[in-house]
């Protein structure tokens, strides 16, 4: 039997002990089942055989019916696991809903006076995450592989300031017999580790830390690839300014290639010689933030520089993996005195030498003003512009490109409804500009009914489109909510309406009616 196979079978096994447990009847065990259901059916004009055909199963509905049970047989241990039924061609594309497992942890956690250990043991879950701040070592849901993996996490901690991660994951649904080397014989899956140390000093003045990954990838037909990273970073606090120093290197390994830079090991990350310059597979960034100037009559300047360095050839599976990138980014706000404005400006500006021939900058000024009577704006002006050089035979040809954007907002809100206009001029004098706008309302009418509106307008150079999207919500009770729609709700969405990616490309208007049923249990 596989390890991948022991360790389903060992967390199963564990998970049906512990529910089985909370069911015993105990002053502190407690077992609950819960979960959720959204159902969602639409009419539409368009893009069907039959007009106004009525689909329950399309790319643009989500019908789930989700189950989660969850125990506590005894203090300081508790198990989960969750099965639904998603029914969508994106992701159980079948004549009917099916029932399918999605994730499952067991977790023992104890606290004895500053001492302790939390570990879980876990199926399908996002646990690959640790504390990251200017260079992000590890992150979260990308280096789970979106959810695929399985493992074990341990959280330690001691009475001082001192915390240790340590993470082990696979990632067992890669695993496919038929794209084996022998037939019946699967390509081994991909496996990932990850262990952080910090500590901190002086009342949290200073804080130290250590980080480590490794990401093992192997595919049909290919060597295994191993790929490494350590990192240290260094914040101390002075006053009320942060000044923070991290470094990192990142190797990737080819089996039977040699690397170029020799062996991985601990010595090359903490050593290195003045003269030799930084390592082509290394990271460096550093910021201050922020360097705070003026007081309250004259108003407020804050300044917060960063720089950075990444190596040509840095390699991180398991976290942000750009390389070849040297630059700077000062980010700079000033509060007016005795007034609720806020003016912010940026600089930006990189270089990529190797890999490419490439210098990028950005300038950013924006004010944000805080009127009466619930009155907000916001208005902005970015410009950017990207320089490439391309070598053809004997010339260098360099091309300029210019992306300058305005953008103005202005919103209300109160007890009644709430108001969102927005404006904004993509790519600025170039060929390809647009203009974008968009109105919001959104009205109570009554303490369960609300009434949202949606206009979005798009004006291309070569034609004019529009959305249109509004929603009846009702919500008779606090787990149950209904929402009848017309019109394209992928038009517009977000937090911000013109910088949607349908409204920025080419949606136009459709004729959709939907209705969703939503609620908890």
């Amino acid at each position: 039997m596989s390890p991948v196979a022991r360790g389903i079978r060992i967390l199963s096994l564990g998970l049906l002990l512990a529910l089985a447990g909370g069911m015993v009847d105990s002053v502190s065990a407690f077992t609950k089942l819960e979960g959720e259901y959204d159902f969602q059916v639409d009419l539409r004009k368009q893009d069907r055989r039959w007009e106004w055909n009525f689909d329950s199963n399309s790319d643009d509905t989500w019908n789930l019916v989700q189950f989660r049970l969850f125990s506590q047989p005894v203090p300081d241990v508790e198990a989960f696991i969750k099965f639904d039924a998603d029914w969508n061609r994106g992701n159980n594309n079948h004549r009917r809903p099916l029932l399918q497992y999605r994730e499952a942890h067991l977790r023992f956690r104890k606290d004895l006076g500053g001492k302790g250990v939390d570990a879980y043991l876990f199926s399908r879950q996002d646990r690959f995450w640790v504390e990251n701040h200017l260079i992000q070592v590890v992150q979260g849901w990308g280096a789970s592989d979106n959810g695929n993996a399985q493992g074990a996490r341990v959280d330690l901690w001691g009475k001082g300031p001192t915390k240790l991660t340590l993470i082990a994951g696979d990632f067992s649904s890669q695993s496919n017999p038929s794209t084996g080397a022998e037939p019946g014989h699967p390509v081994p899956t991909d496996d990932a580790y990850i262990g952080r140390l910090r500590r901190e000093f002086f009342g949290g003045a200073l804080r130290t830390g250590v980080t480590w990954n490794r990401k093992n990838t192997r595919r049909p037909g290919a060597e295994r690839i191993t790929t490494q990273v350590w990192a240290g970073d260094l914040r101390y606090r002075w006053k009320d300014t942060d000044f923070s120093l991290e470094y990192a290197e990142g190797q990737q390994r080819t089996e039977g290639v040699p690397y170029h830079s020799g062996p991985m090991n601990l010595s090359r990350f903490r050593f290195h010689r003045p003269s030799d310059g930084l390592p082509d597979d290394a990271v460096v960034k550093a910021e201050i933030r922020a360097i705070r100037l003026g007081n309250y009559k004259t108003g407020y300047l804050n300044l917060a520089p960063t720089v950075w360095y990444l190596g040509p050839r840095y390699s991180n599976q398991l976290g942000d993996g750009n390389s070849d990138e040297t630059g700077y980014y000062i980010n700079t706000w000033y509060l007016l005195p005795a007034r609720a404005v806020t003016l912010t400006n940026n600089y930006l500006s990189y270089t990529k030498r190797v890999n490419q021939s490439r210098h990028v900058t950005e300038f950013y000024s924006e004010a944000y003003v805080e009127f009466v009577n619930g009155f907000t704006g916001k208005f902005f002006y970015r410009k950017h512009t990207t320089r490439d050089w391309i070598q053809d035979q004997q010339t260098t040809i360099e091309t300029v490109t210019h992306n300058d954007d305005f953008f103005a907002e202005m919103q209300v809100e109160n007890r009644l409804a709430w108001l969102r206009v927005q404006f904004r001029i993509r790519d600025m004098n170039t060929l390809f500009e647009k203009e974008l706008a968009s109105i919001e309302t959104s009205v109570n009418i009554n303490p369960t009914l609300k009434m949202y509106n949606r206009f979005t307008f798009g004006n291309d150079p070569t034609r004019s489109r529009k959305g249109l999207f509004s929603e009846l919500q009702y919500r008779p009770r606090h787990n149950l909510e209904v929402f009848l729609a017309y019109g394209p709700f992928w038009i517009g969405g977000g937090s911000n309406p013109v910088f949607e990616g349908n409204l920025e490309g080419s949606g136009n208007n459709r004729d959709l009616l939907r209705l969703t049923v939503r609620g908890t249990f």
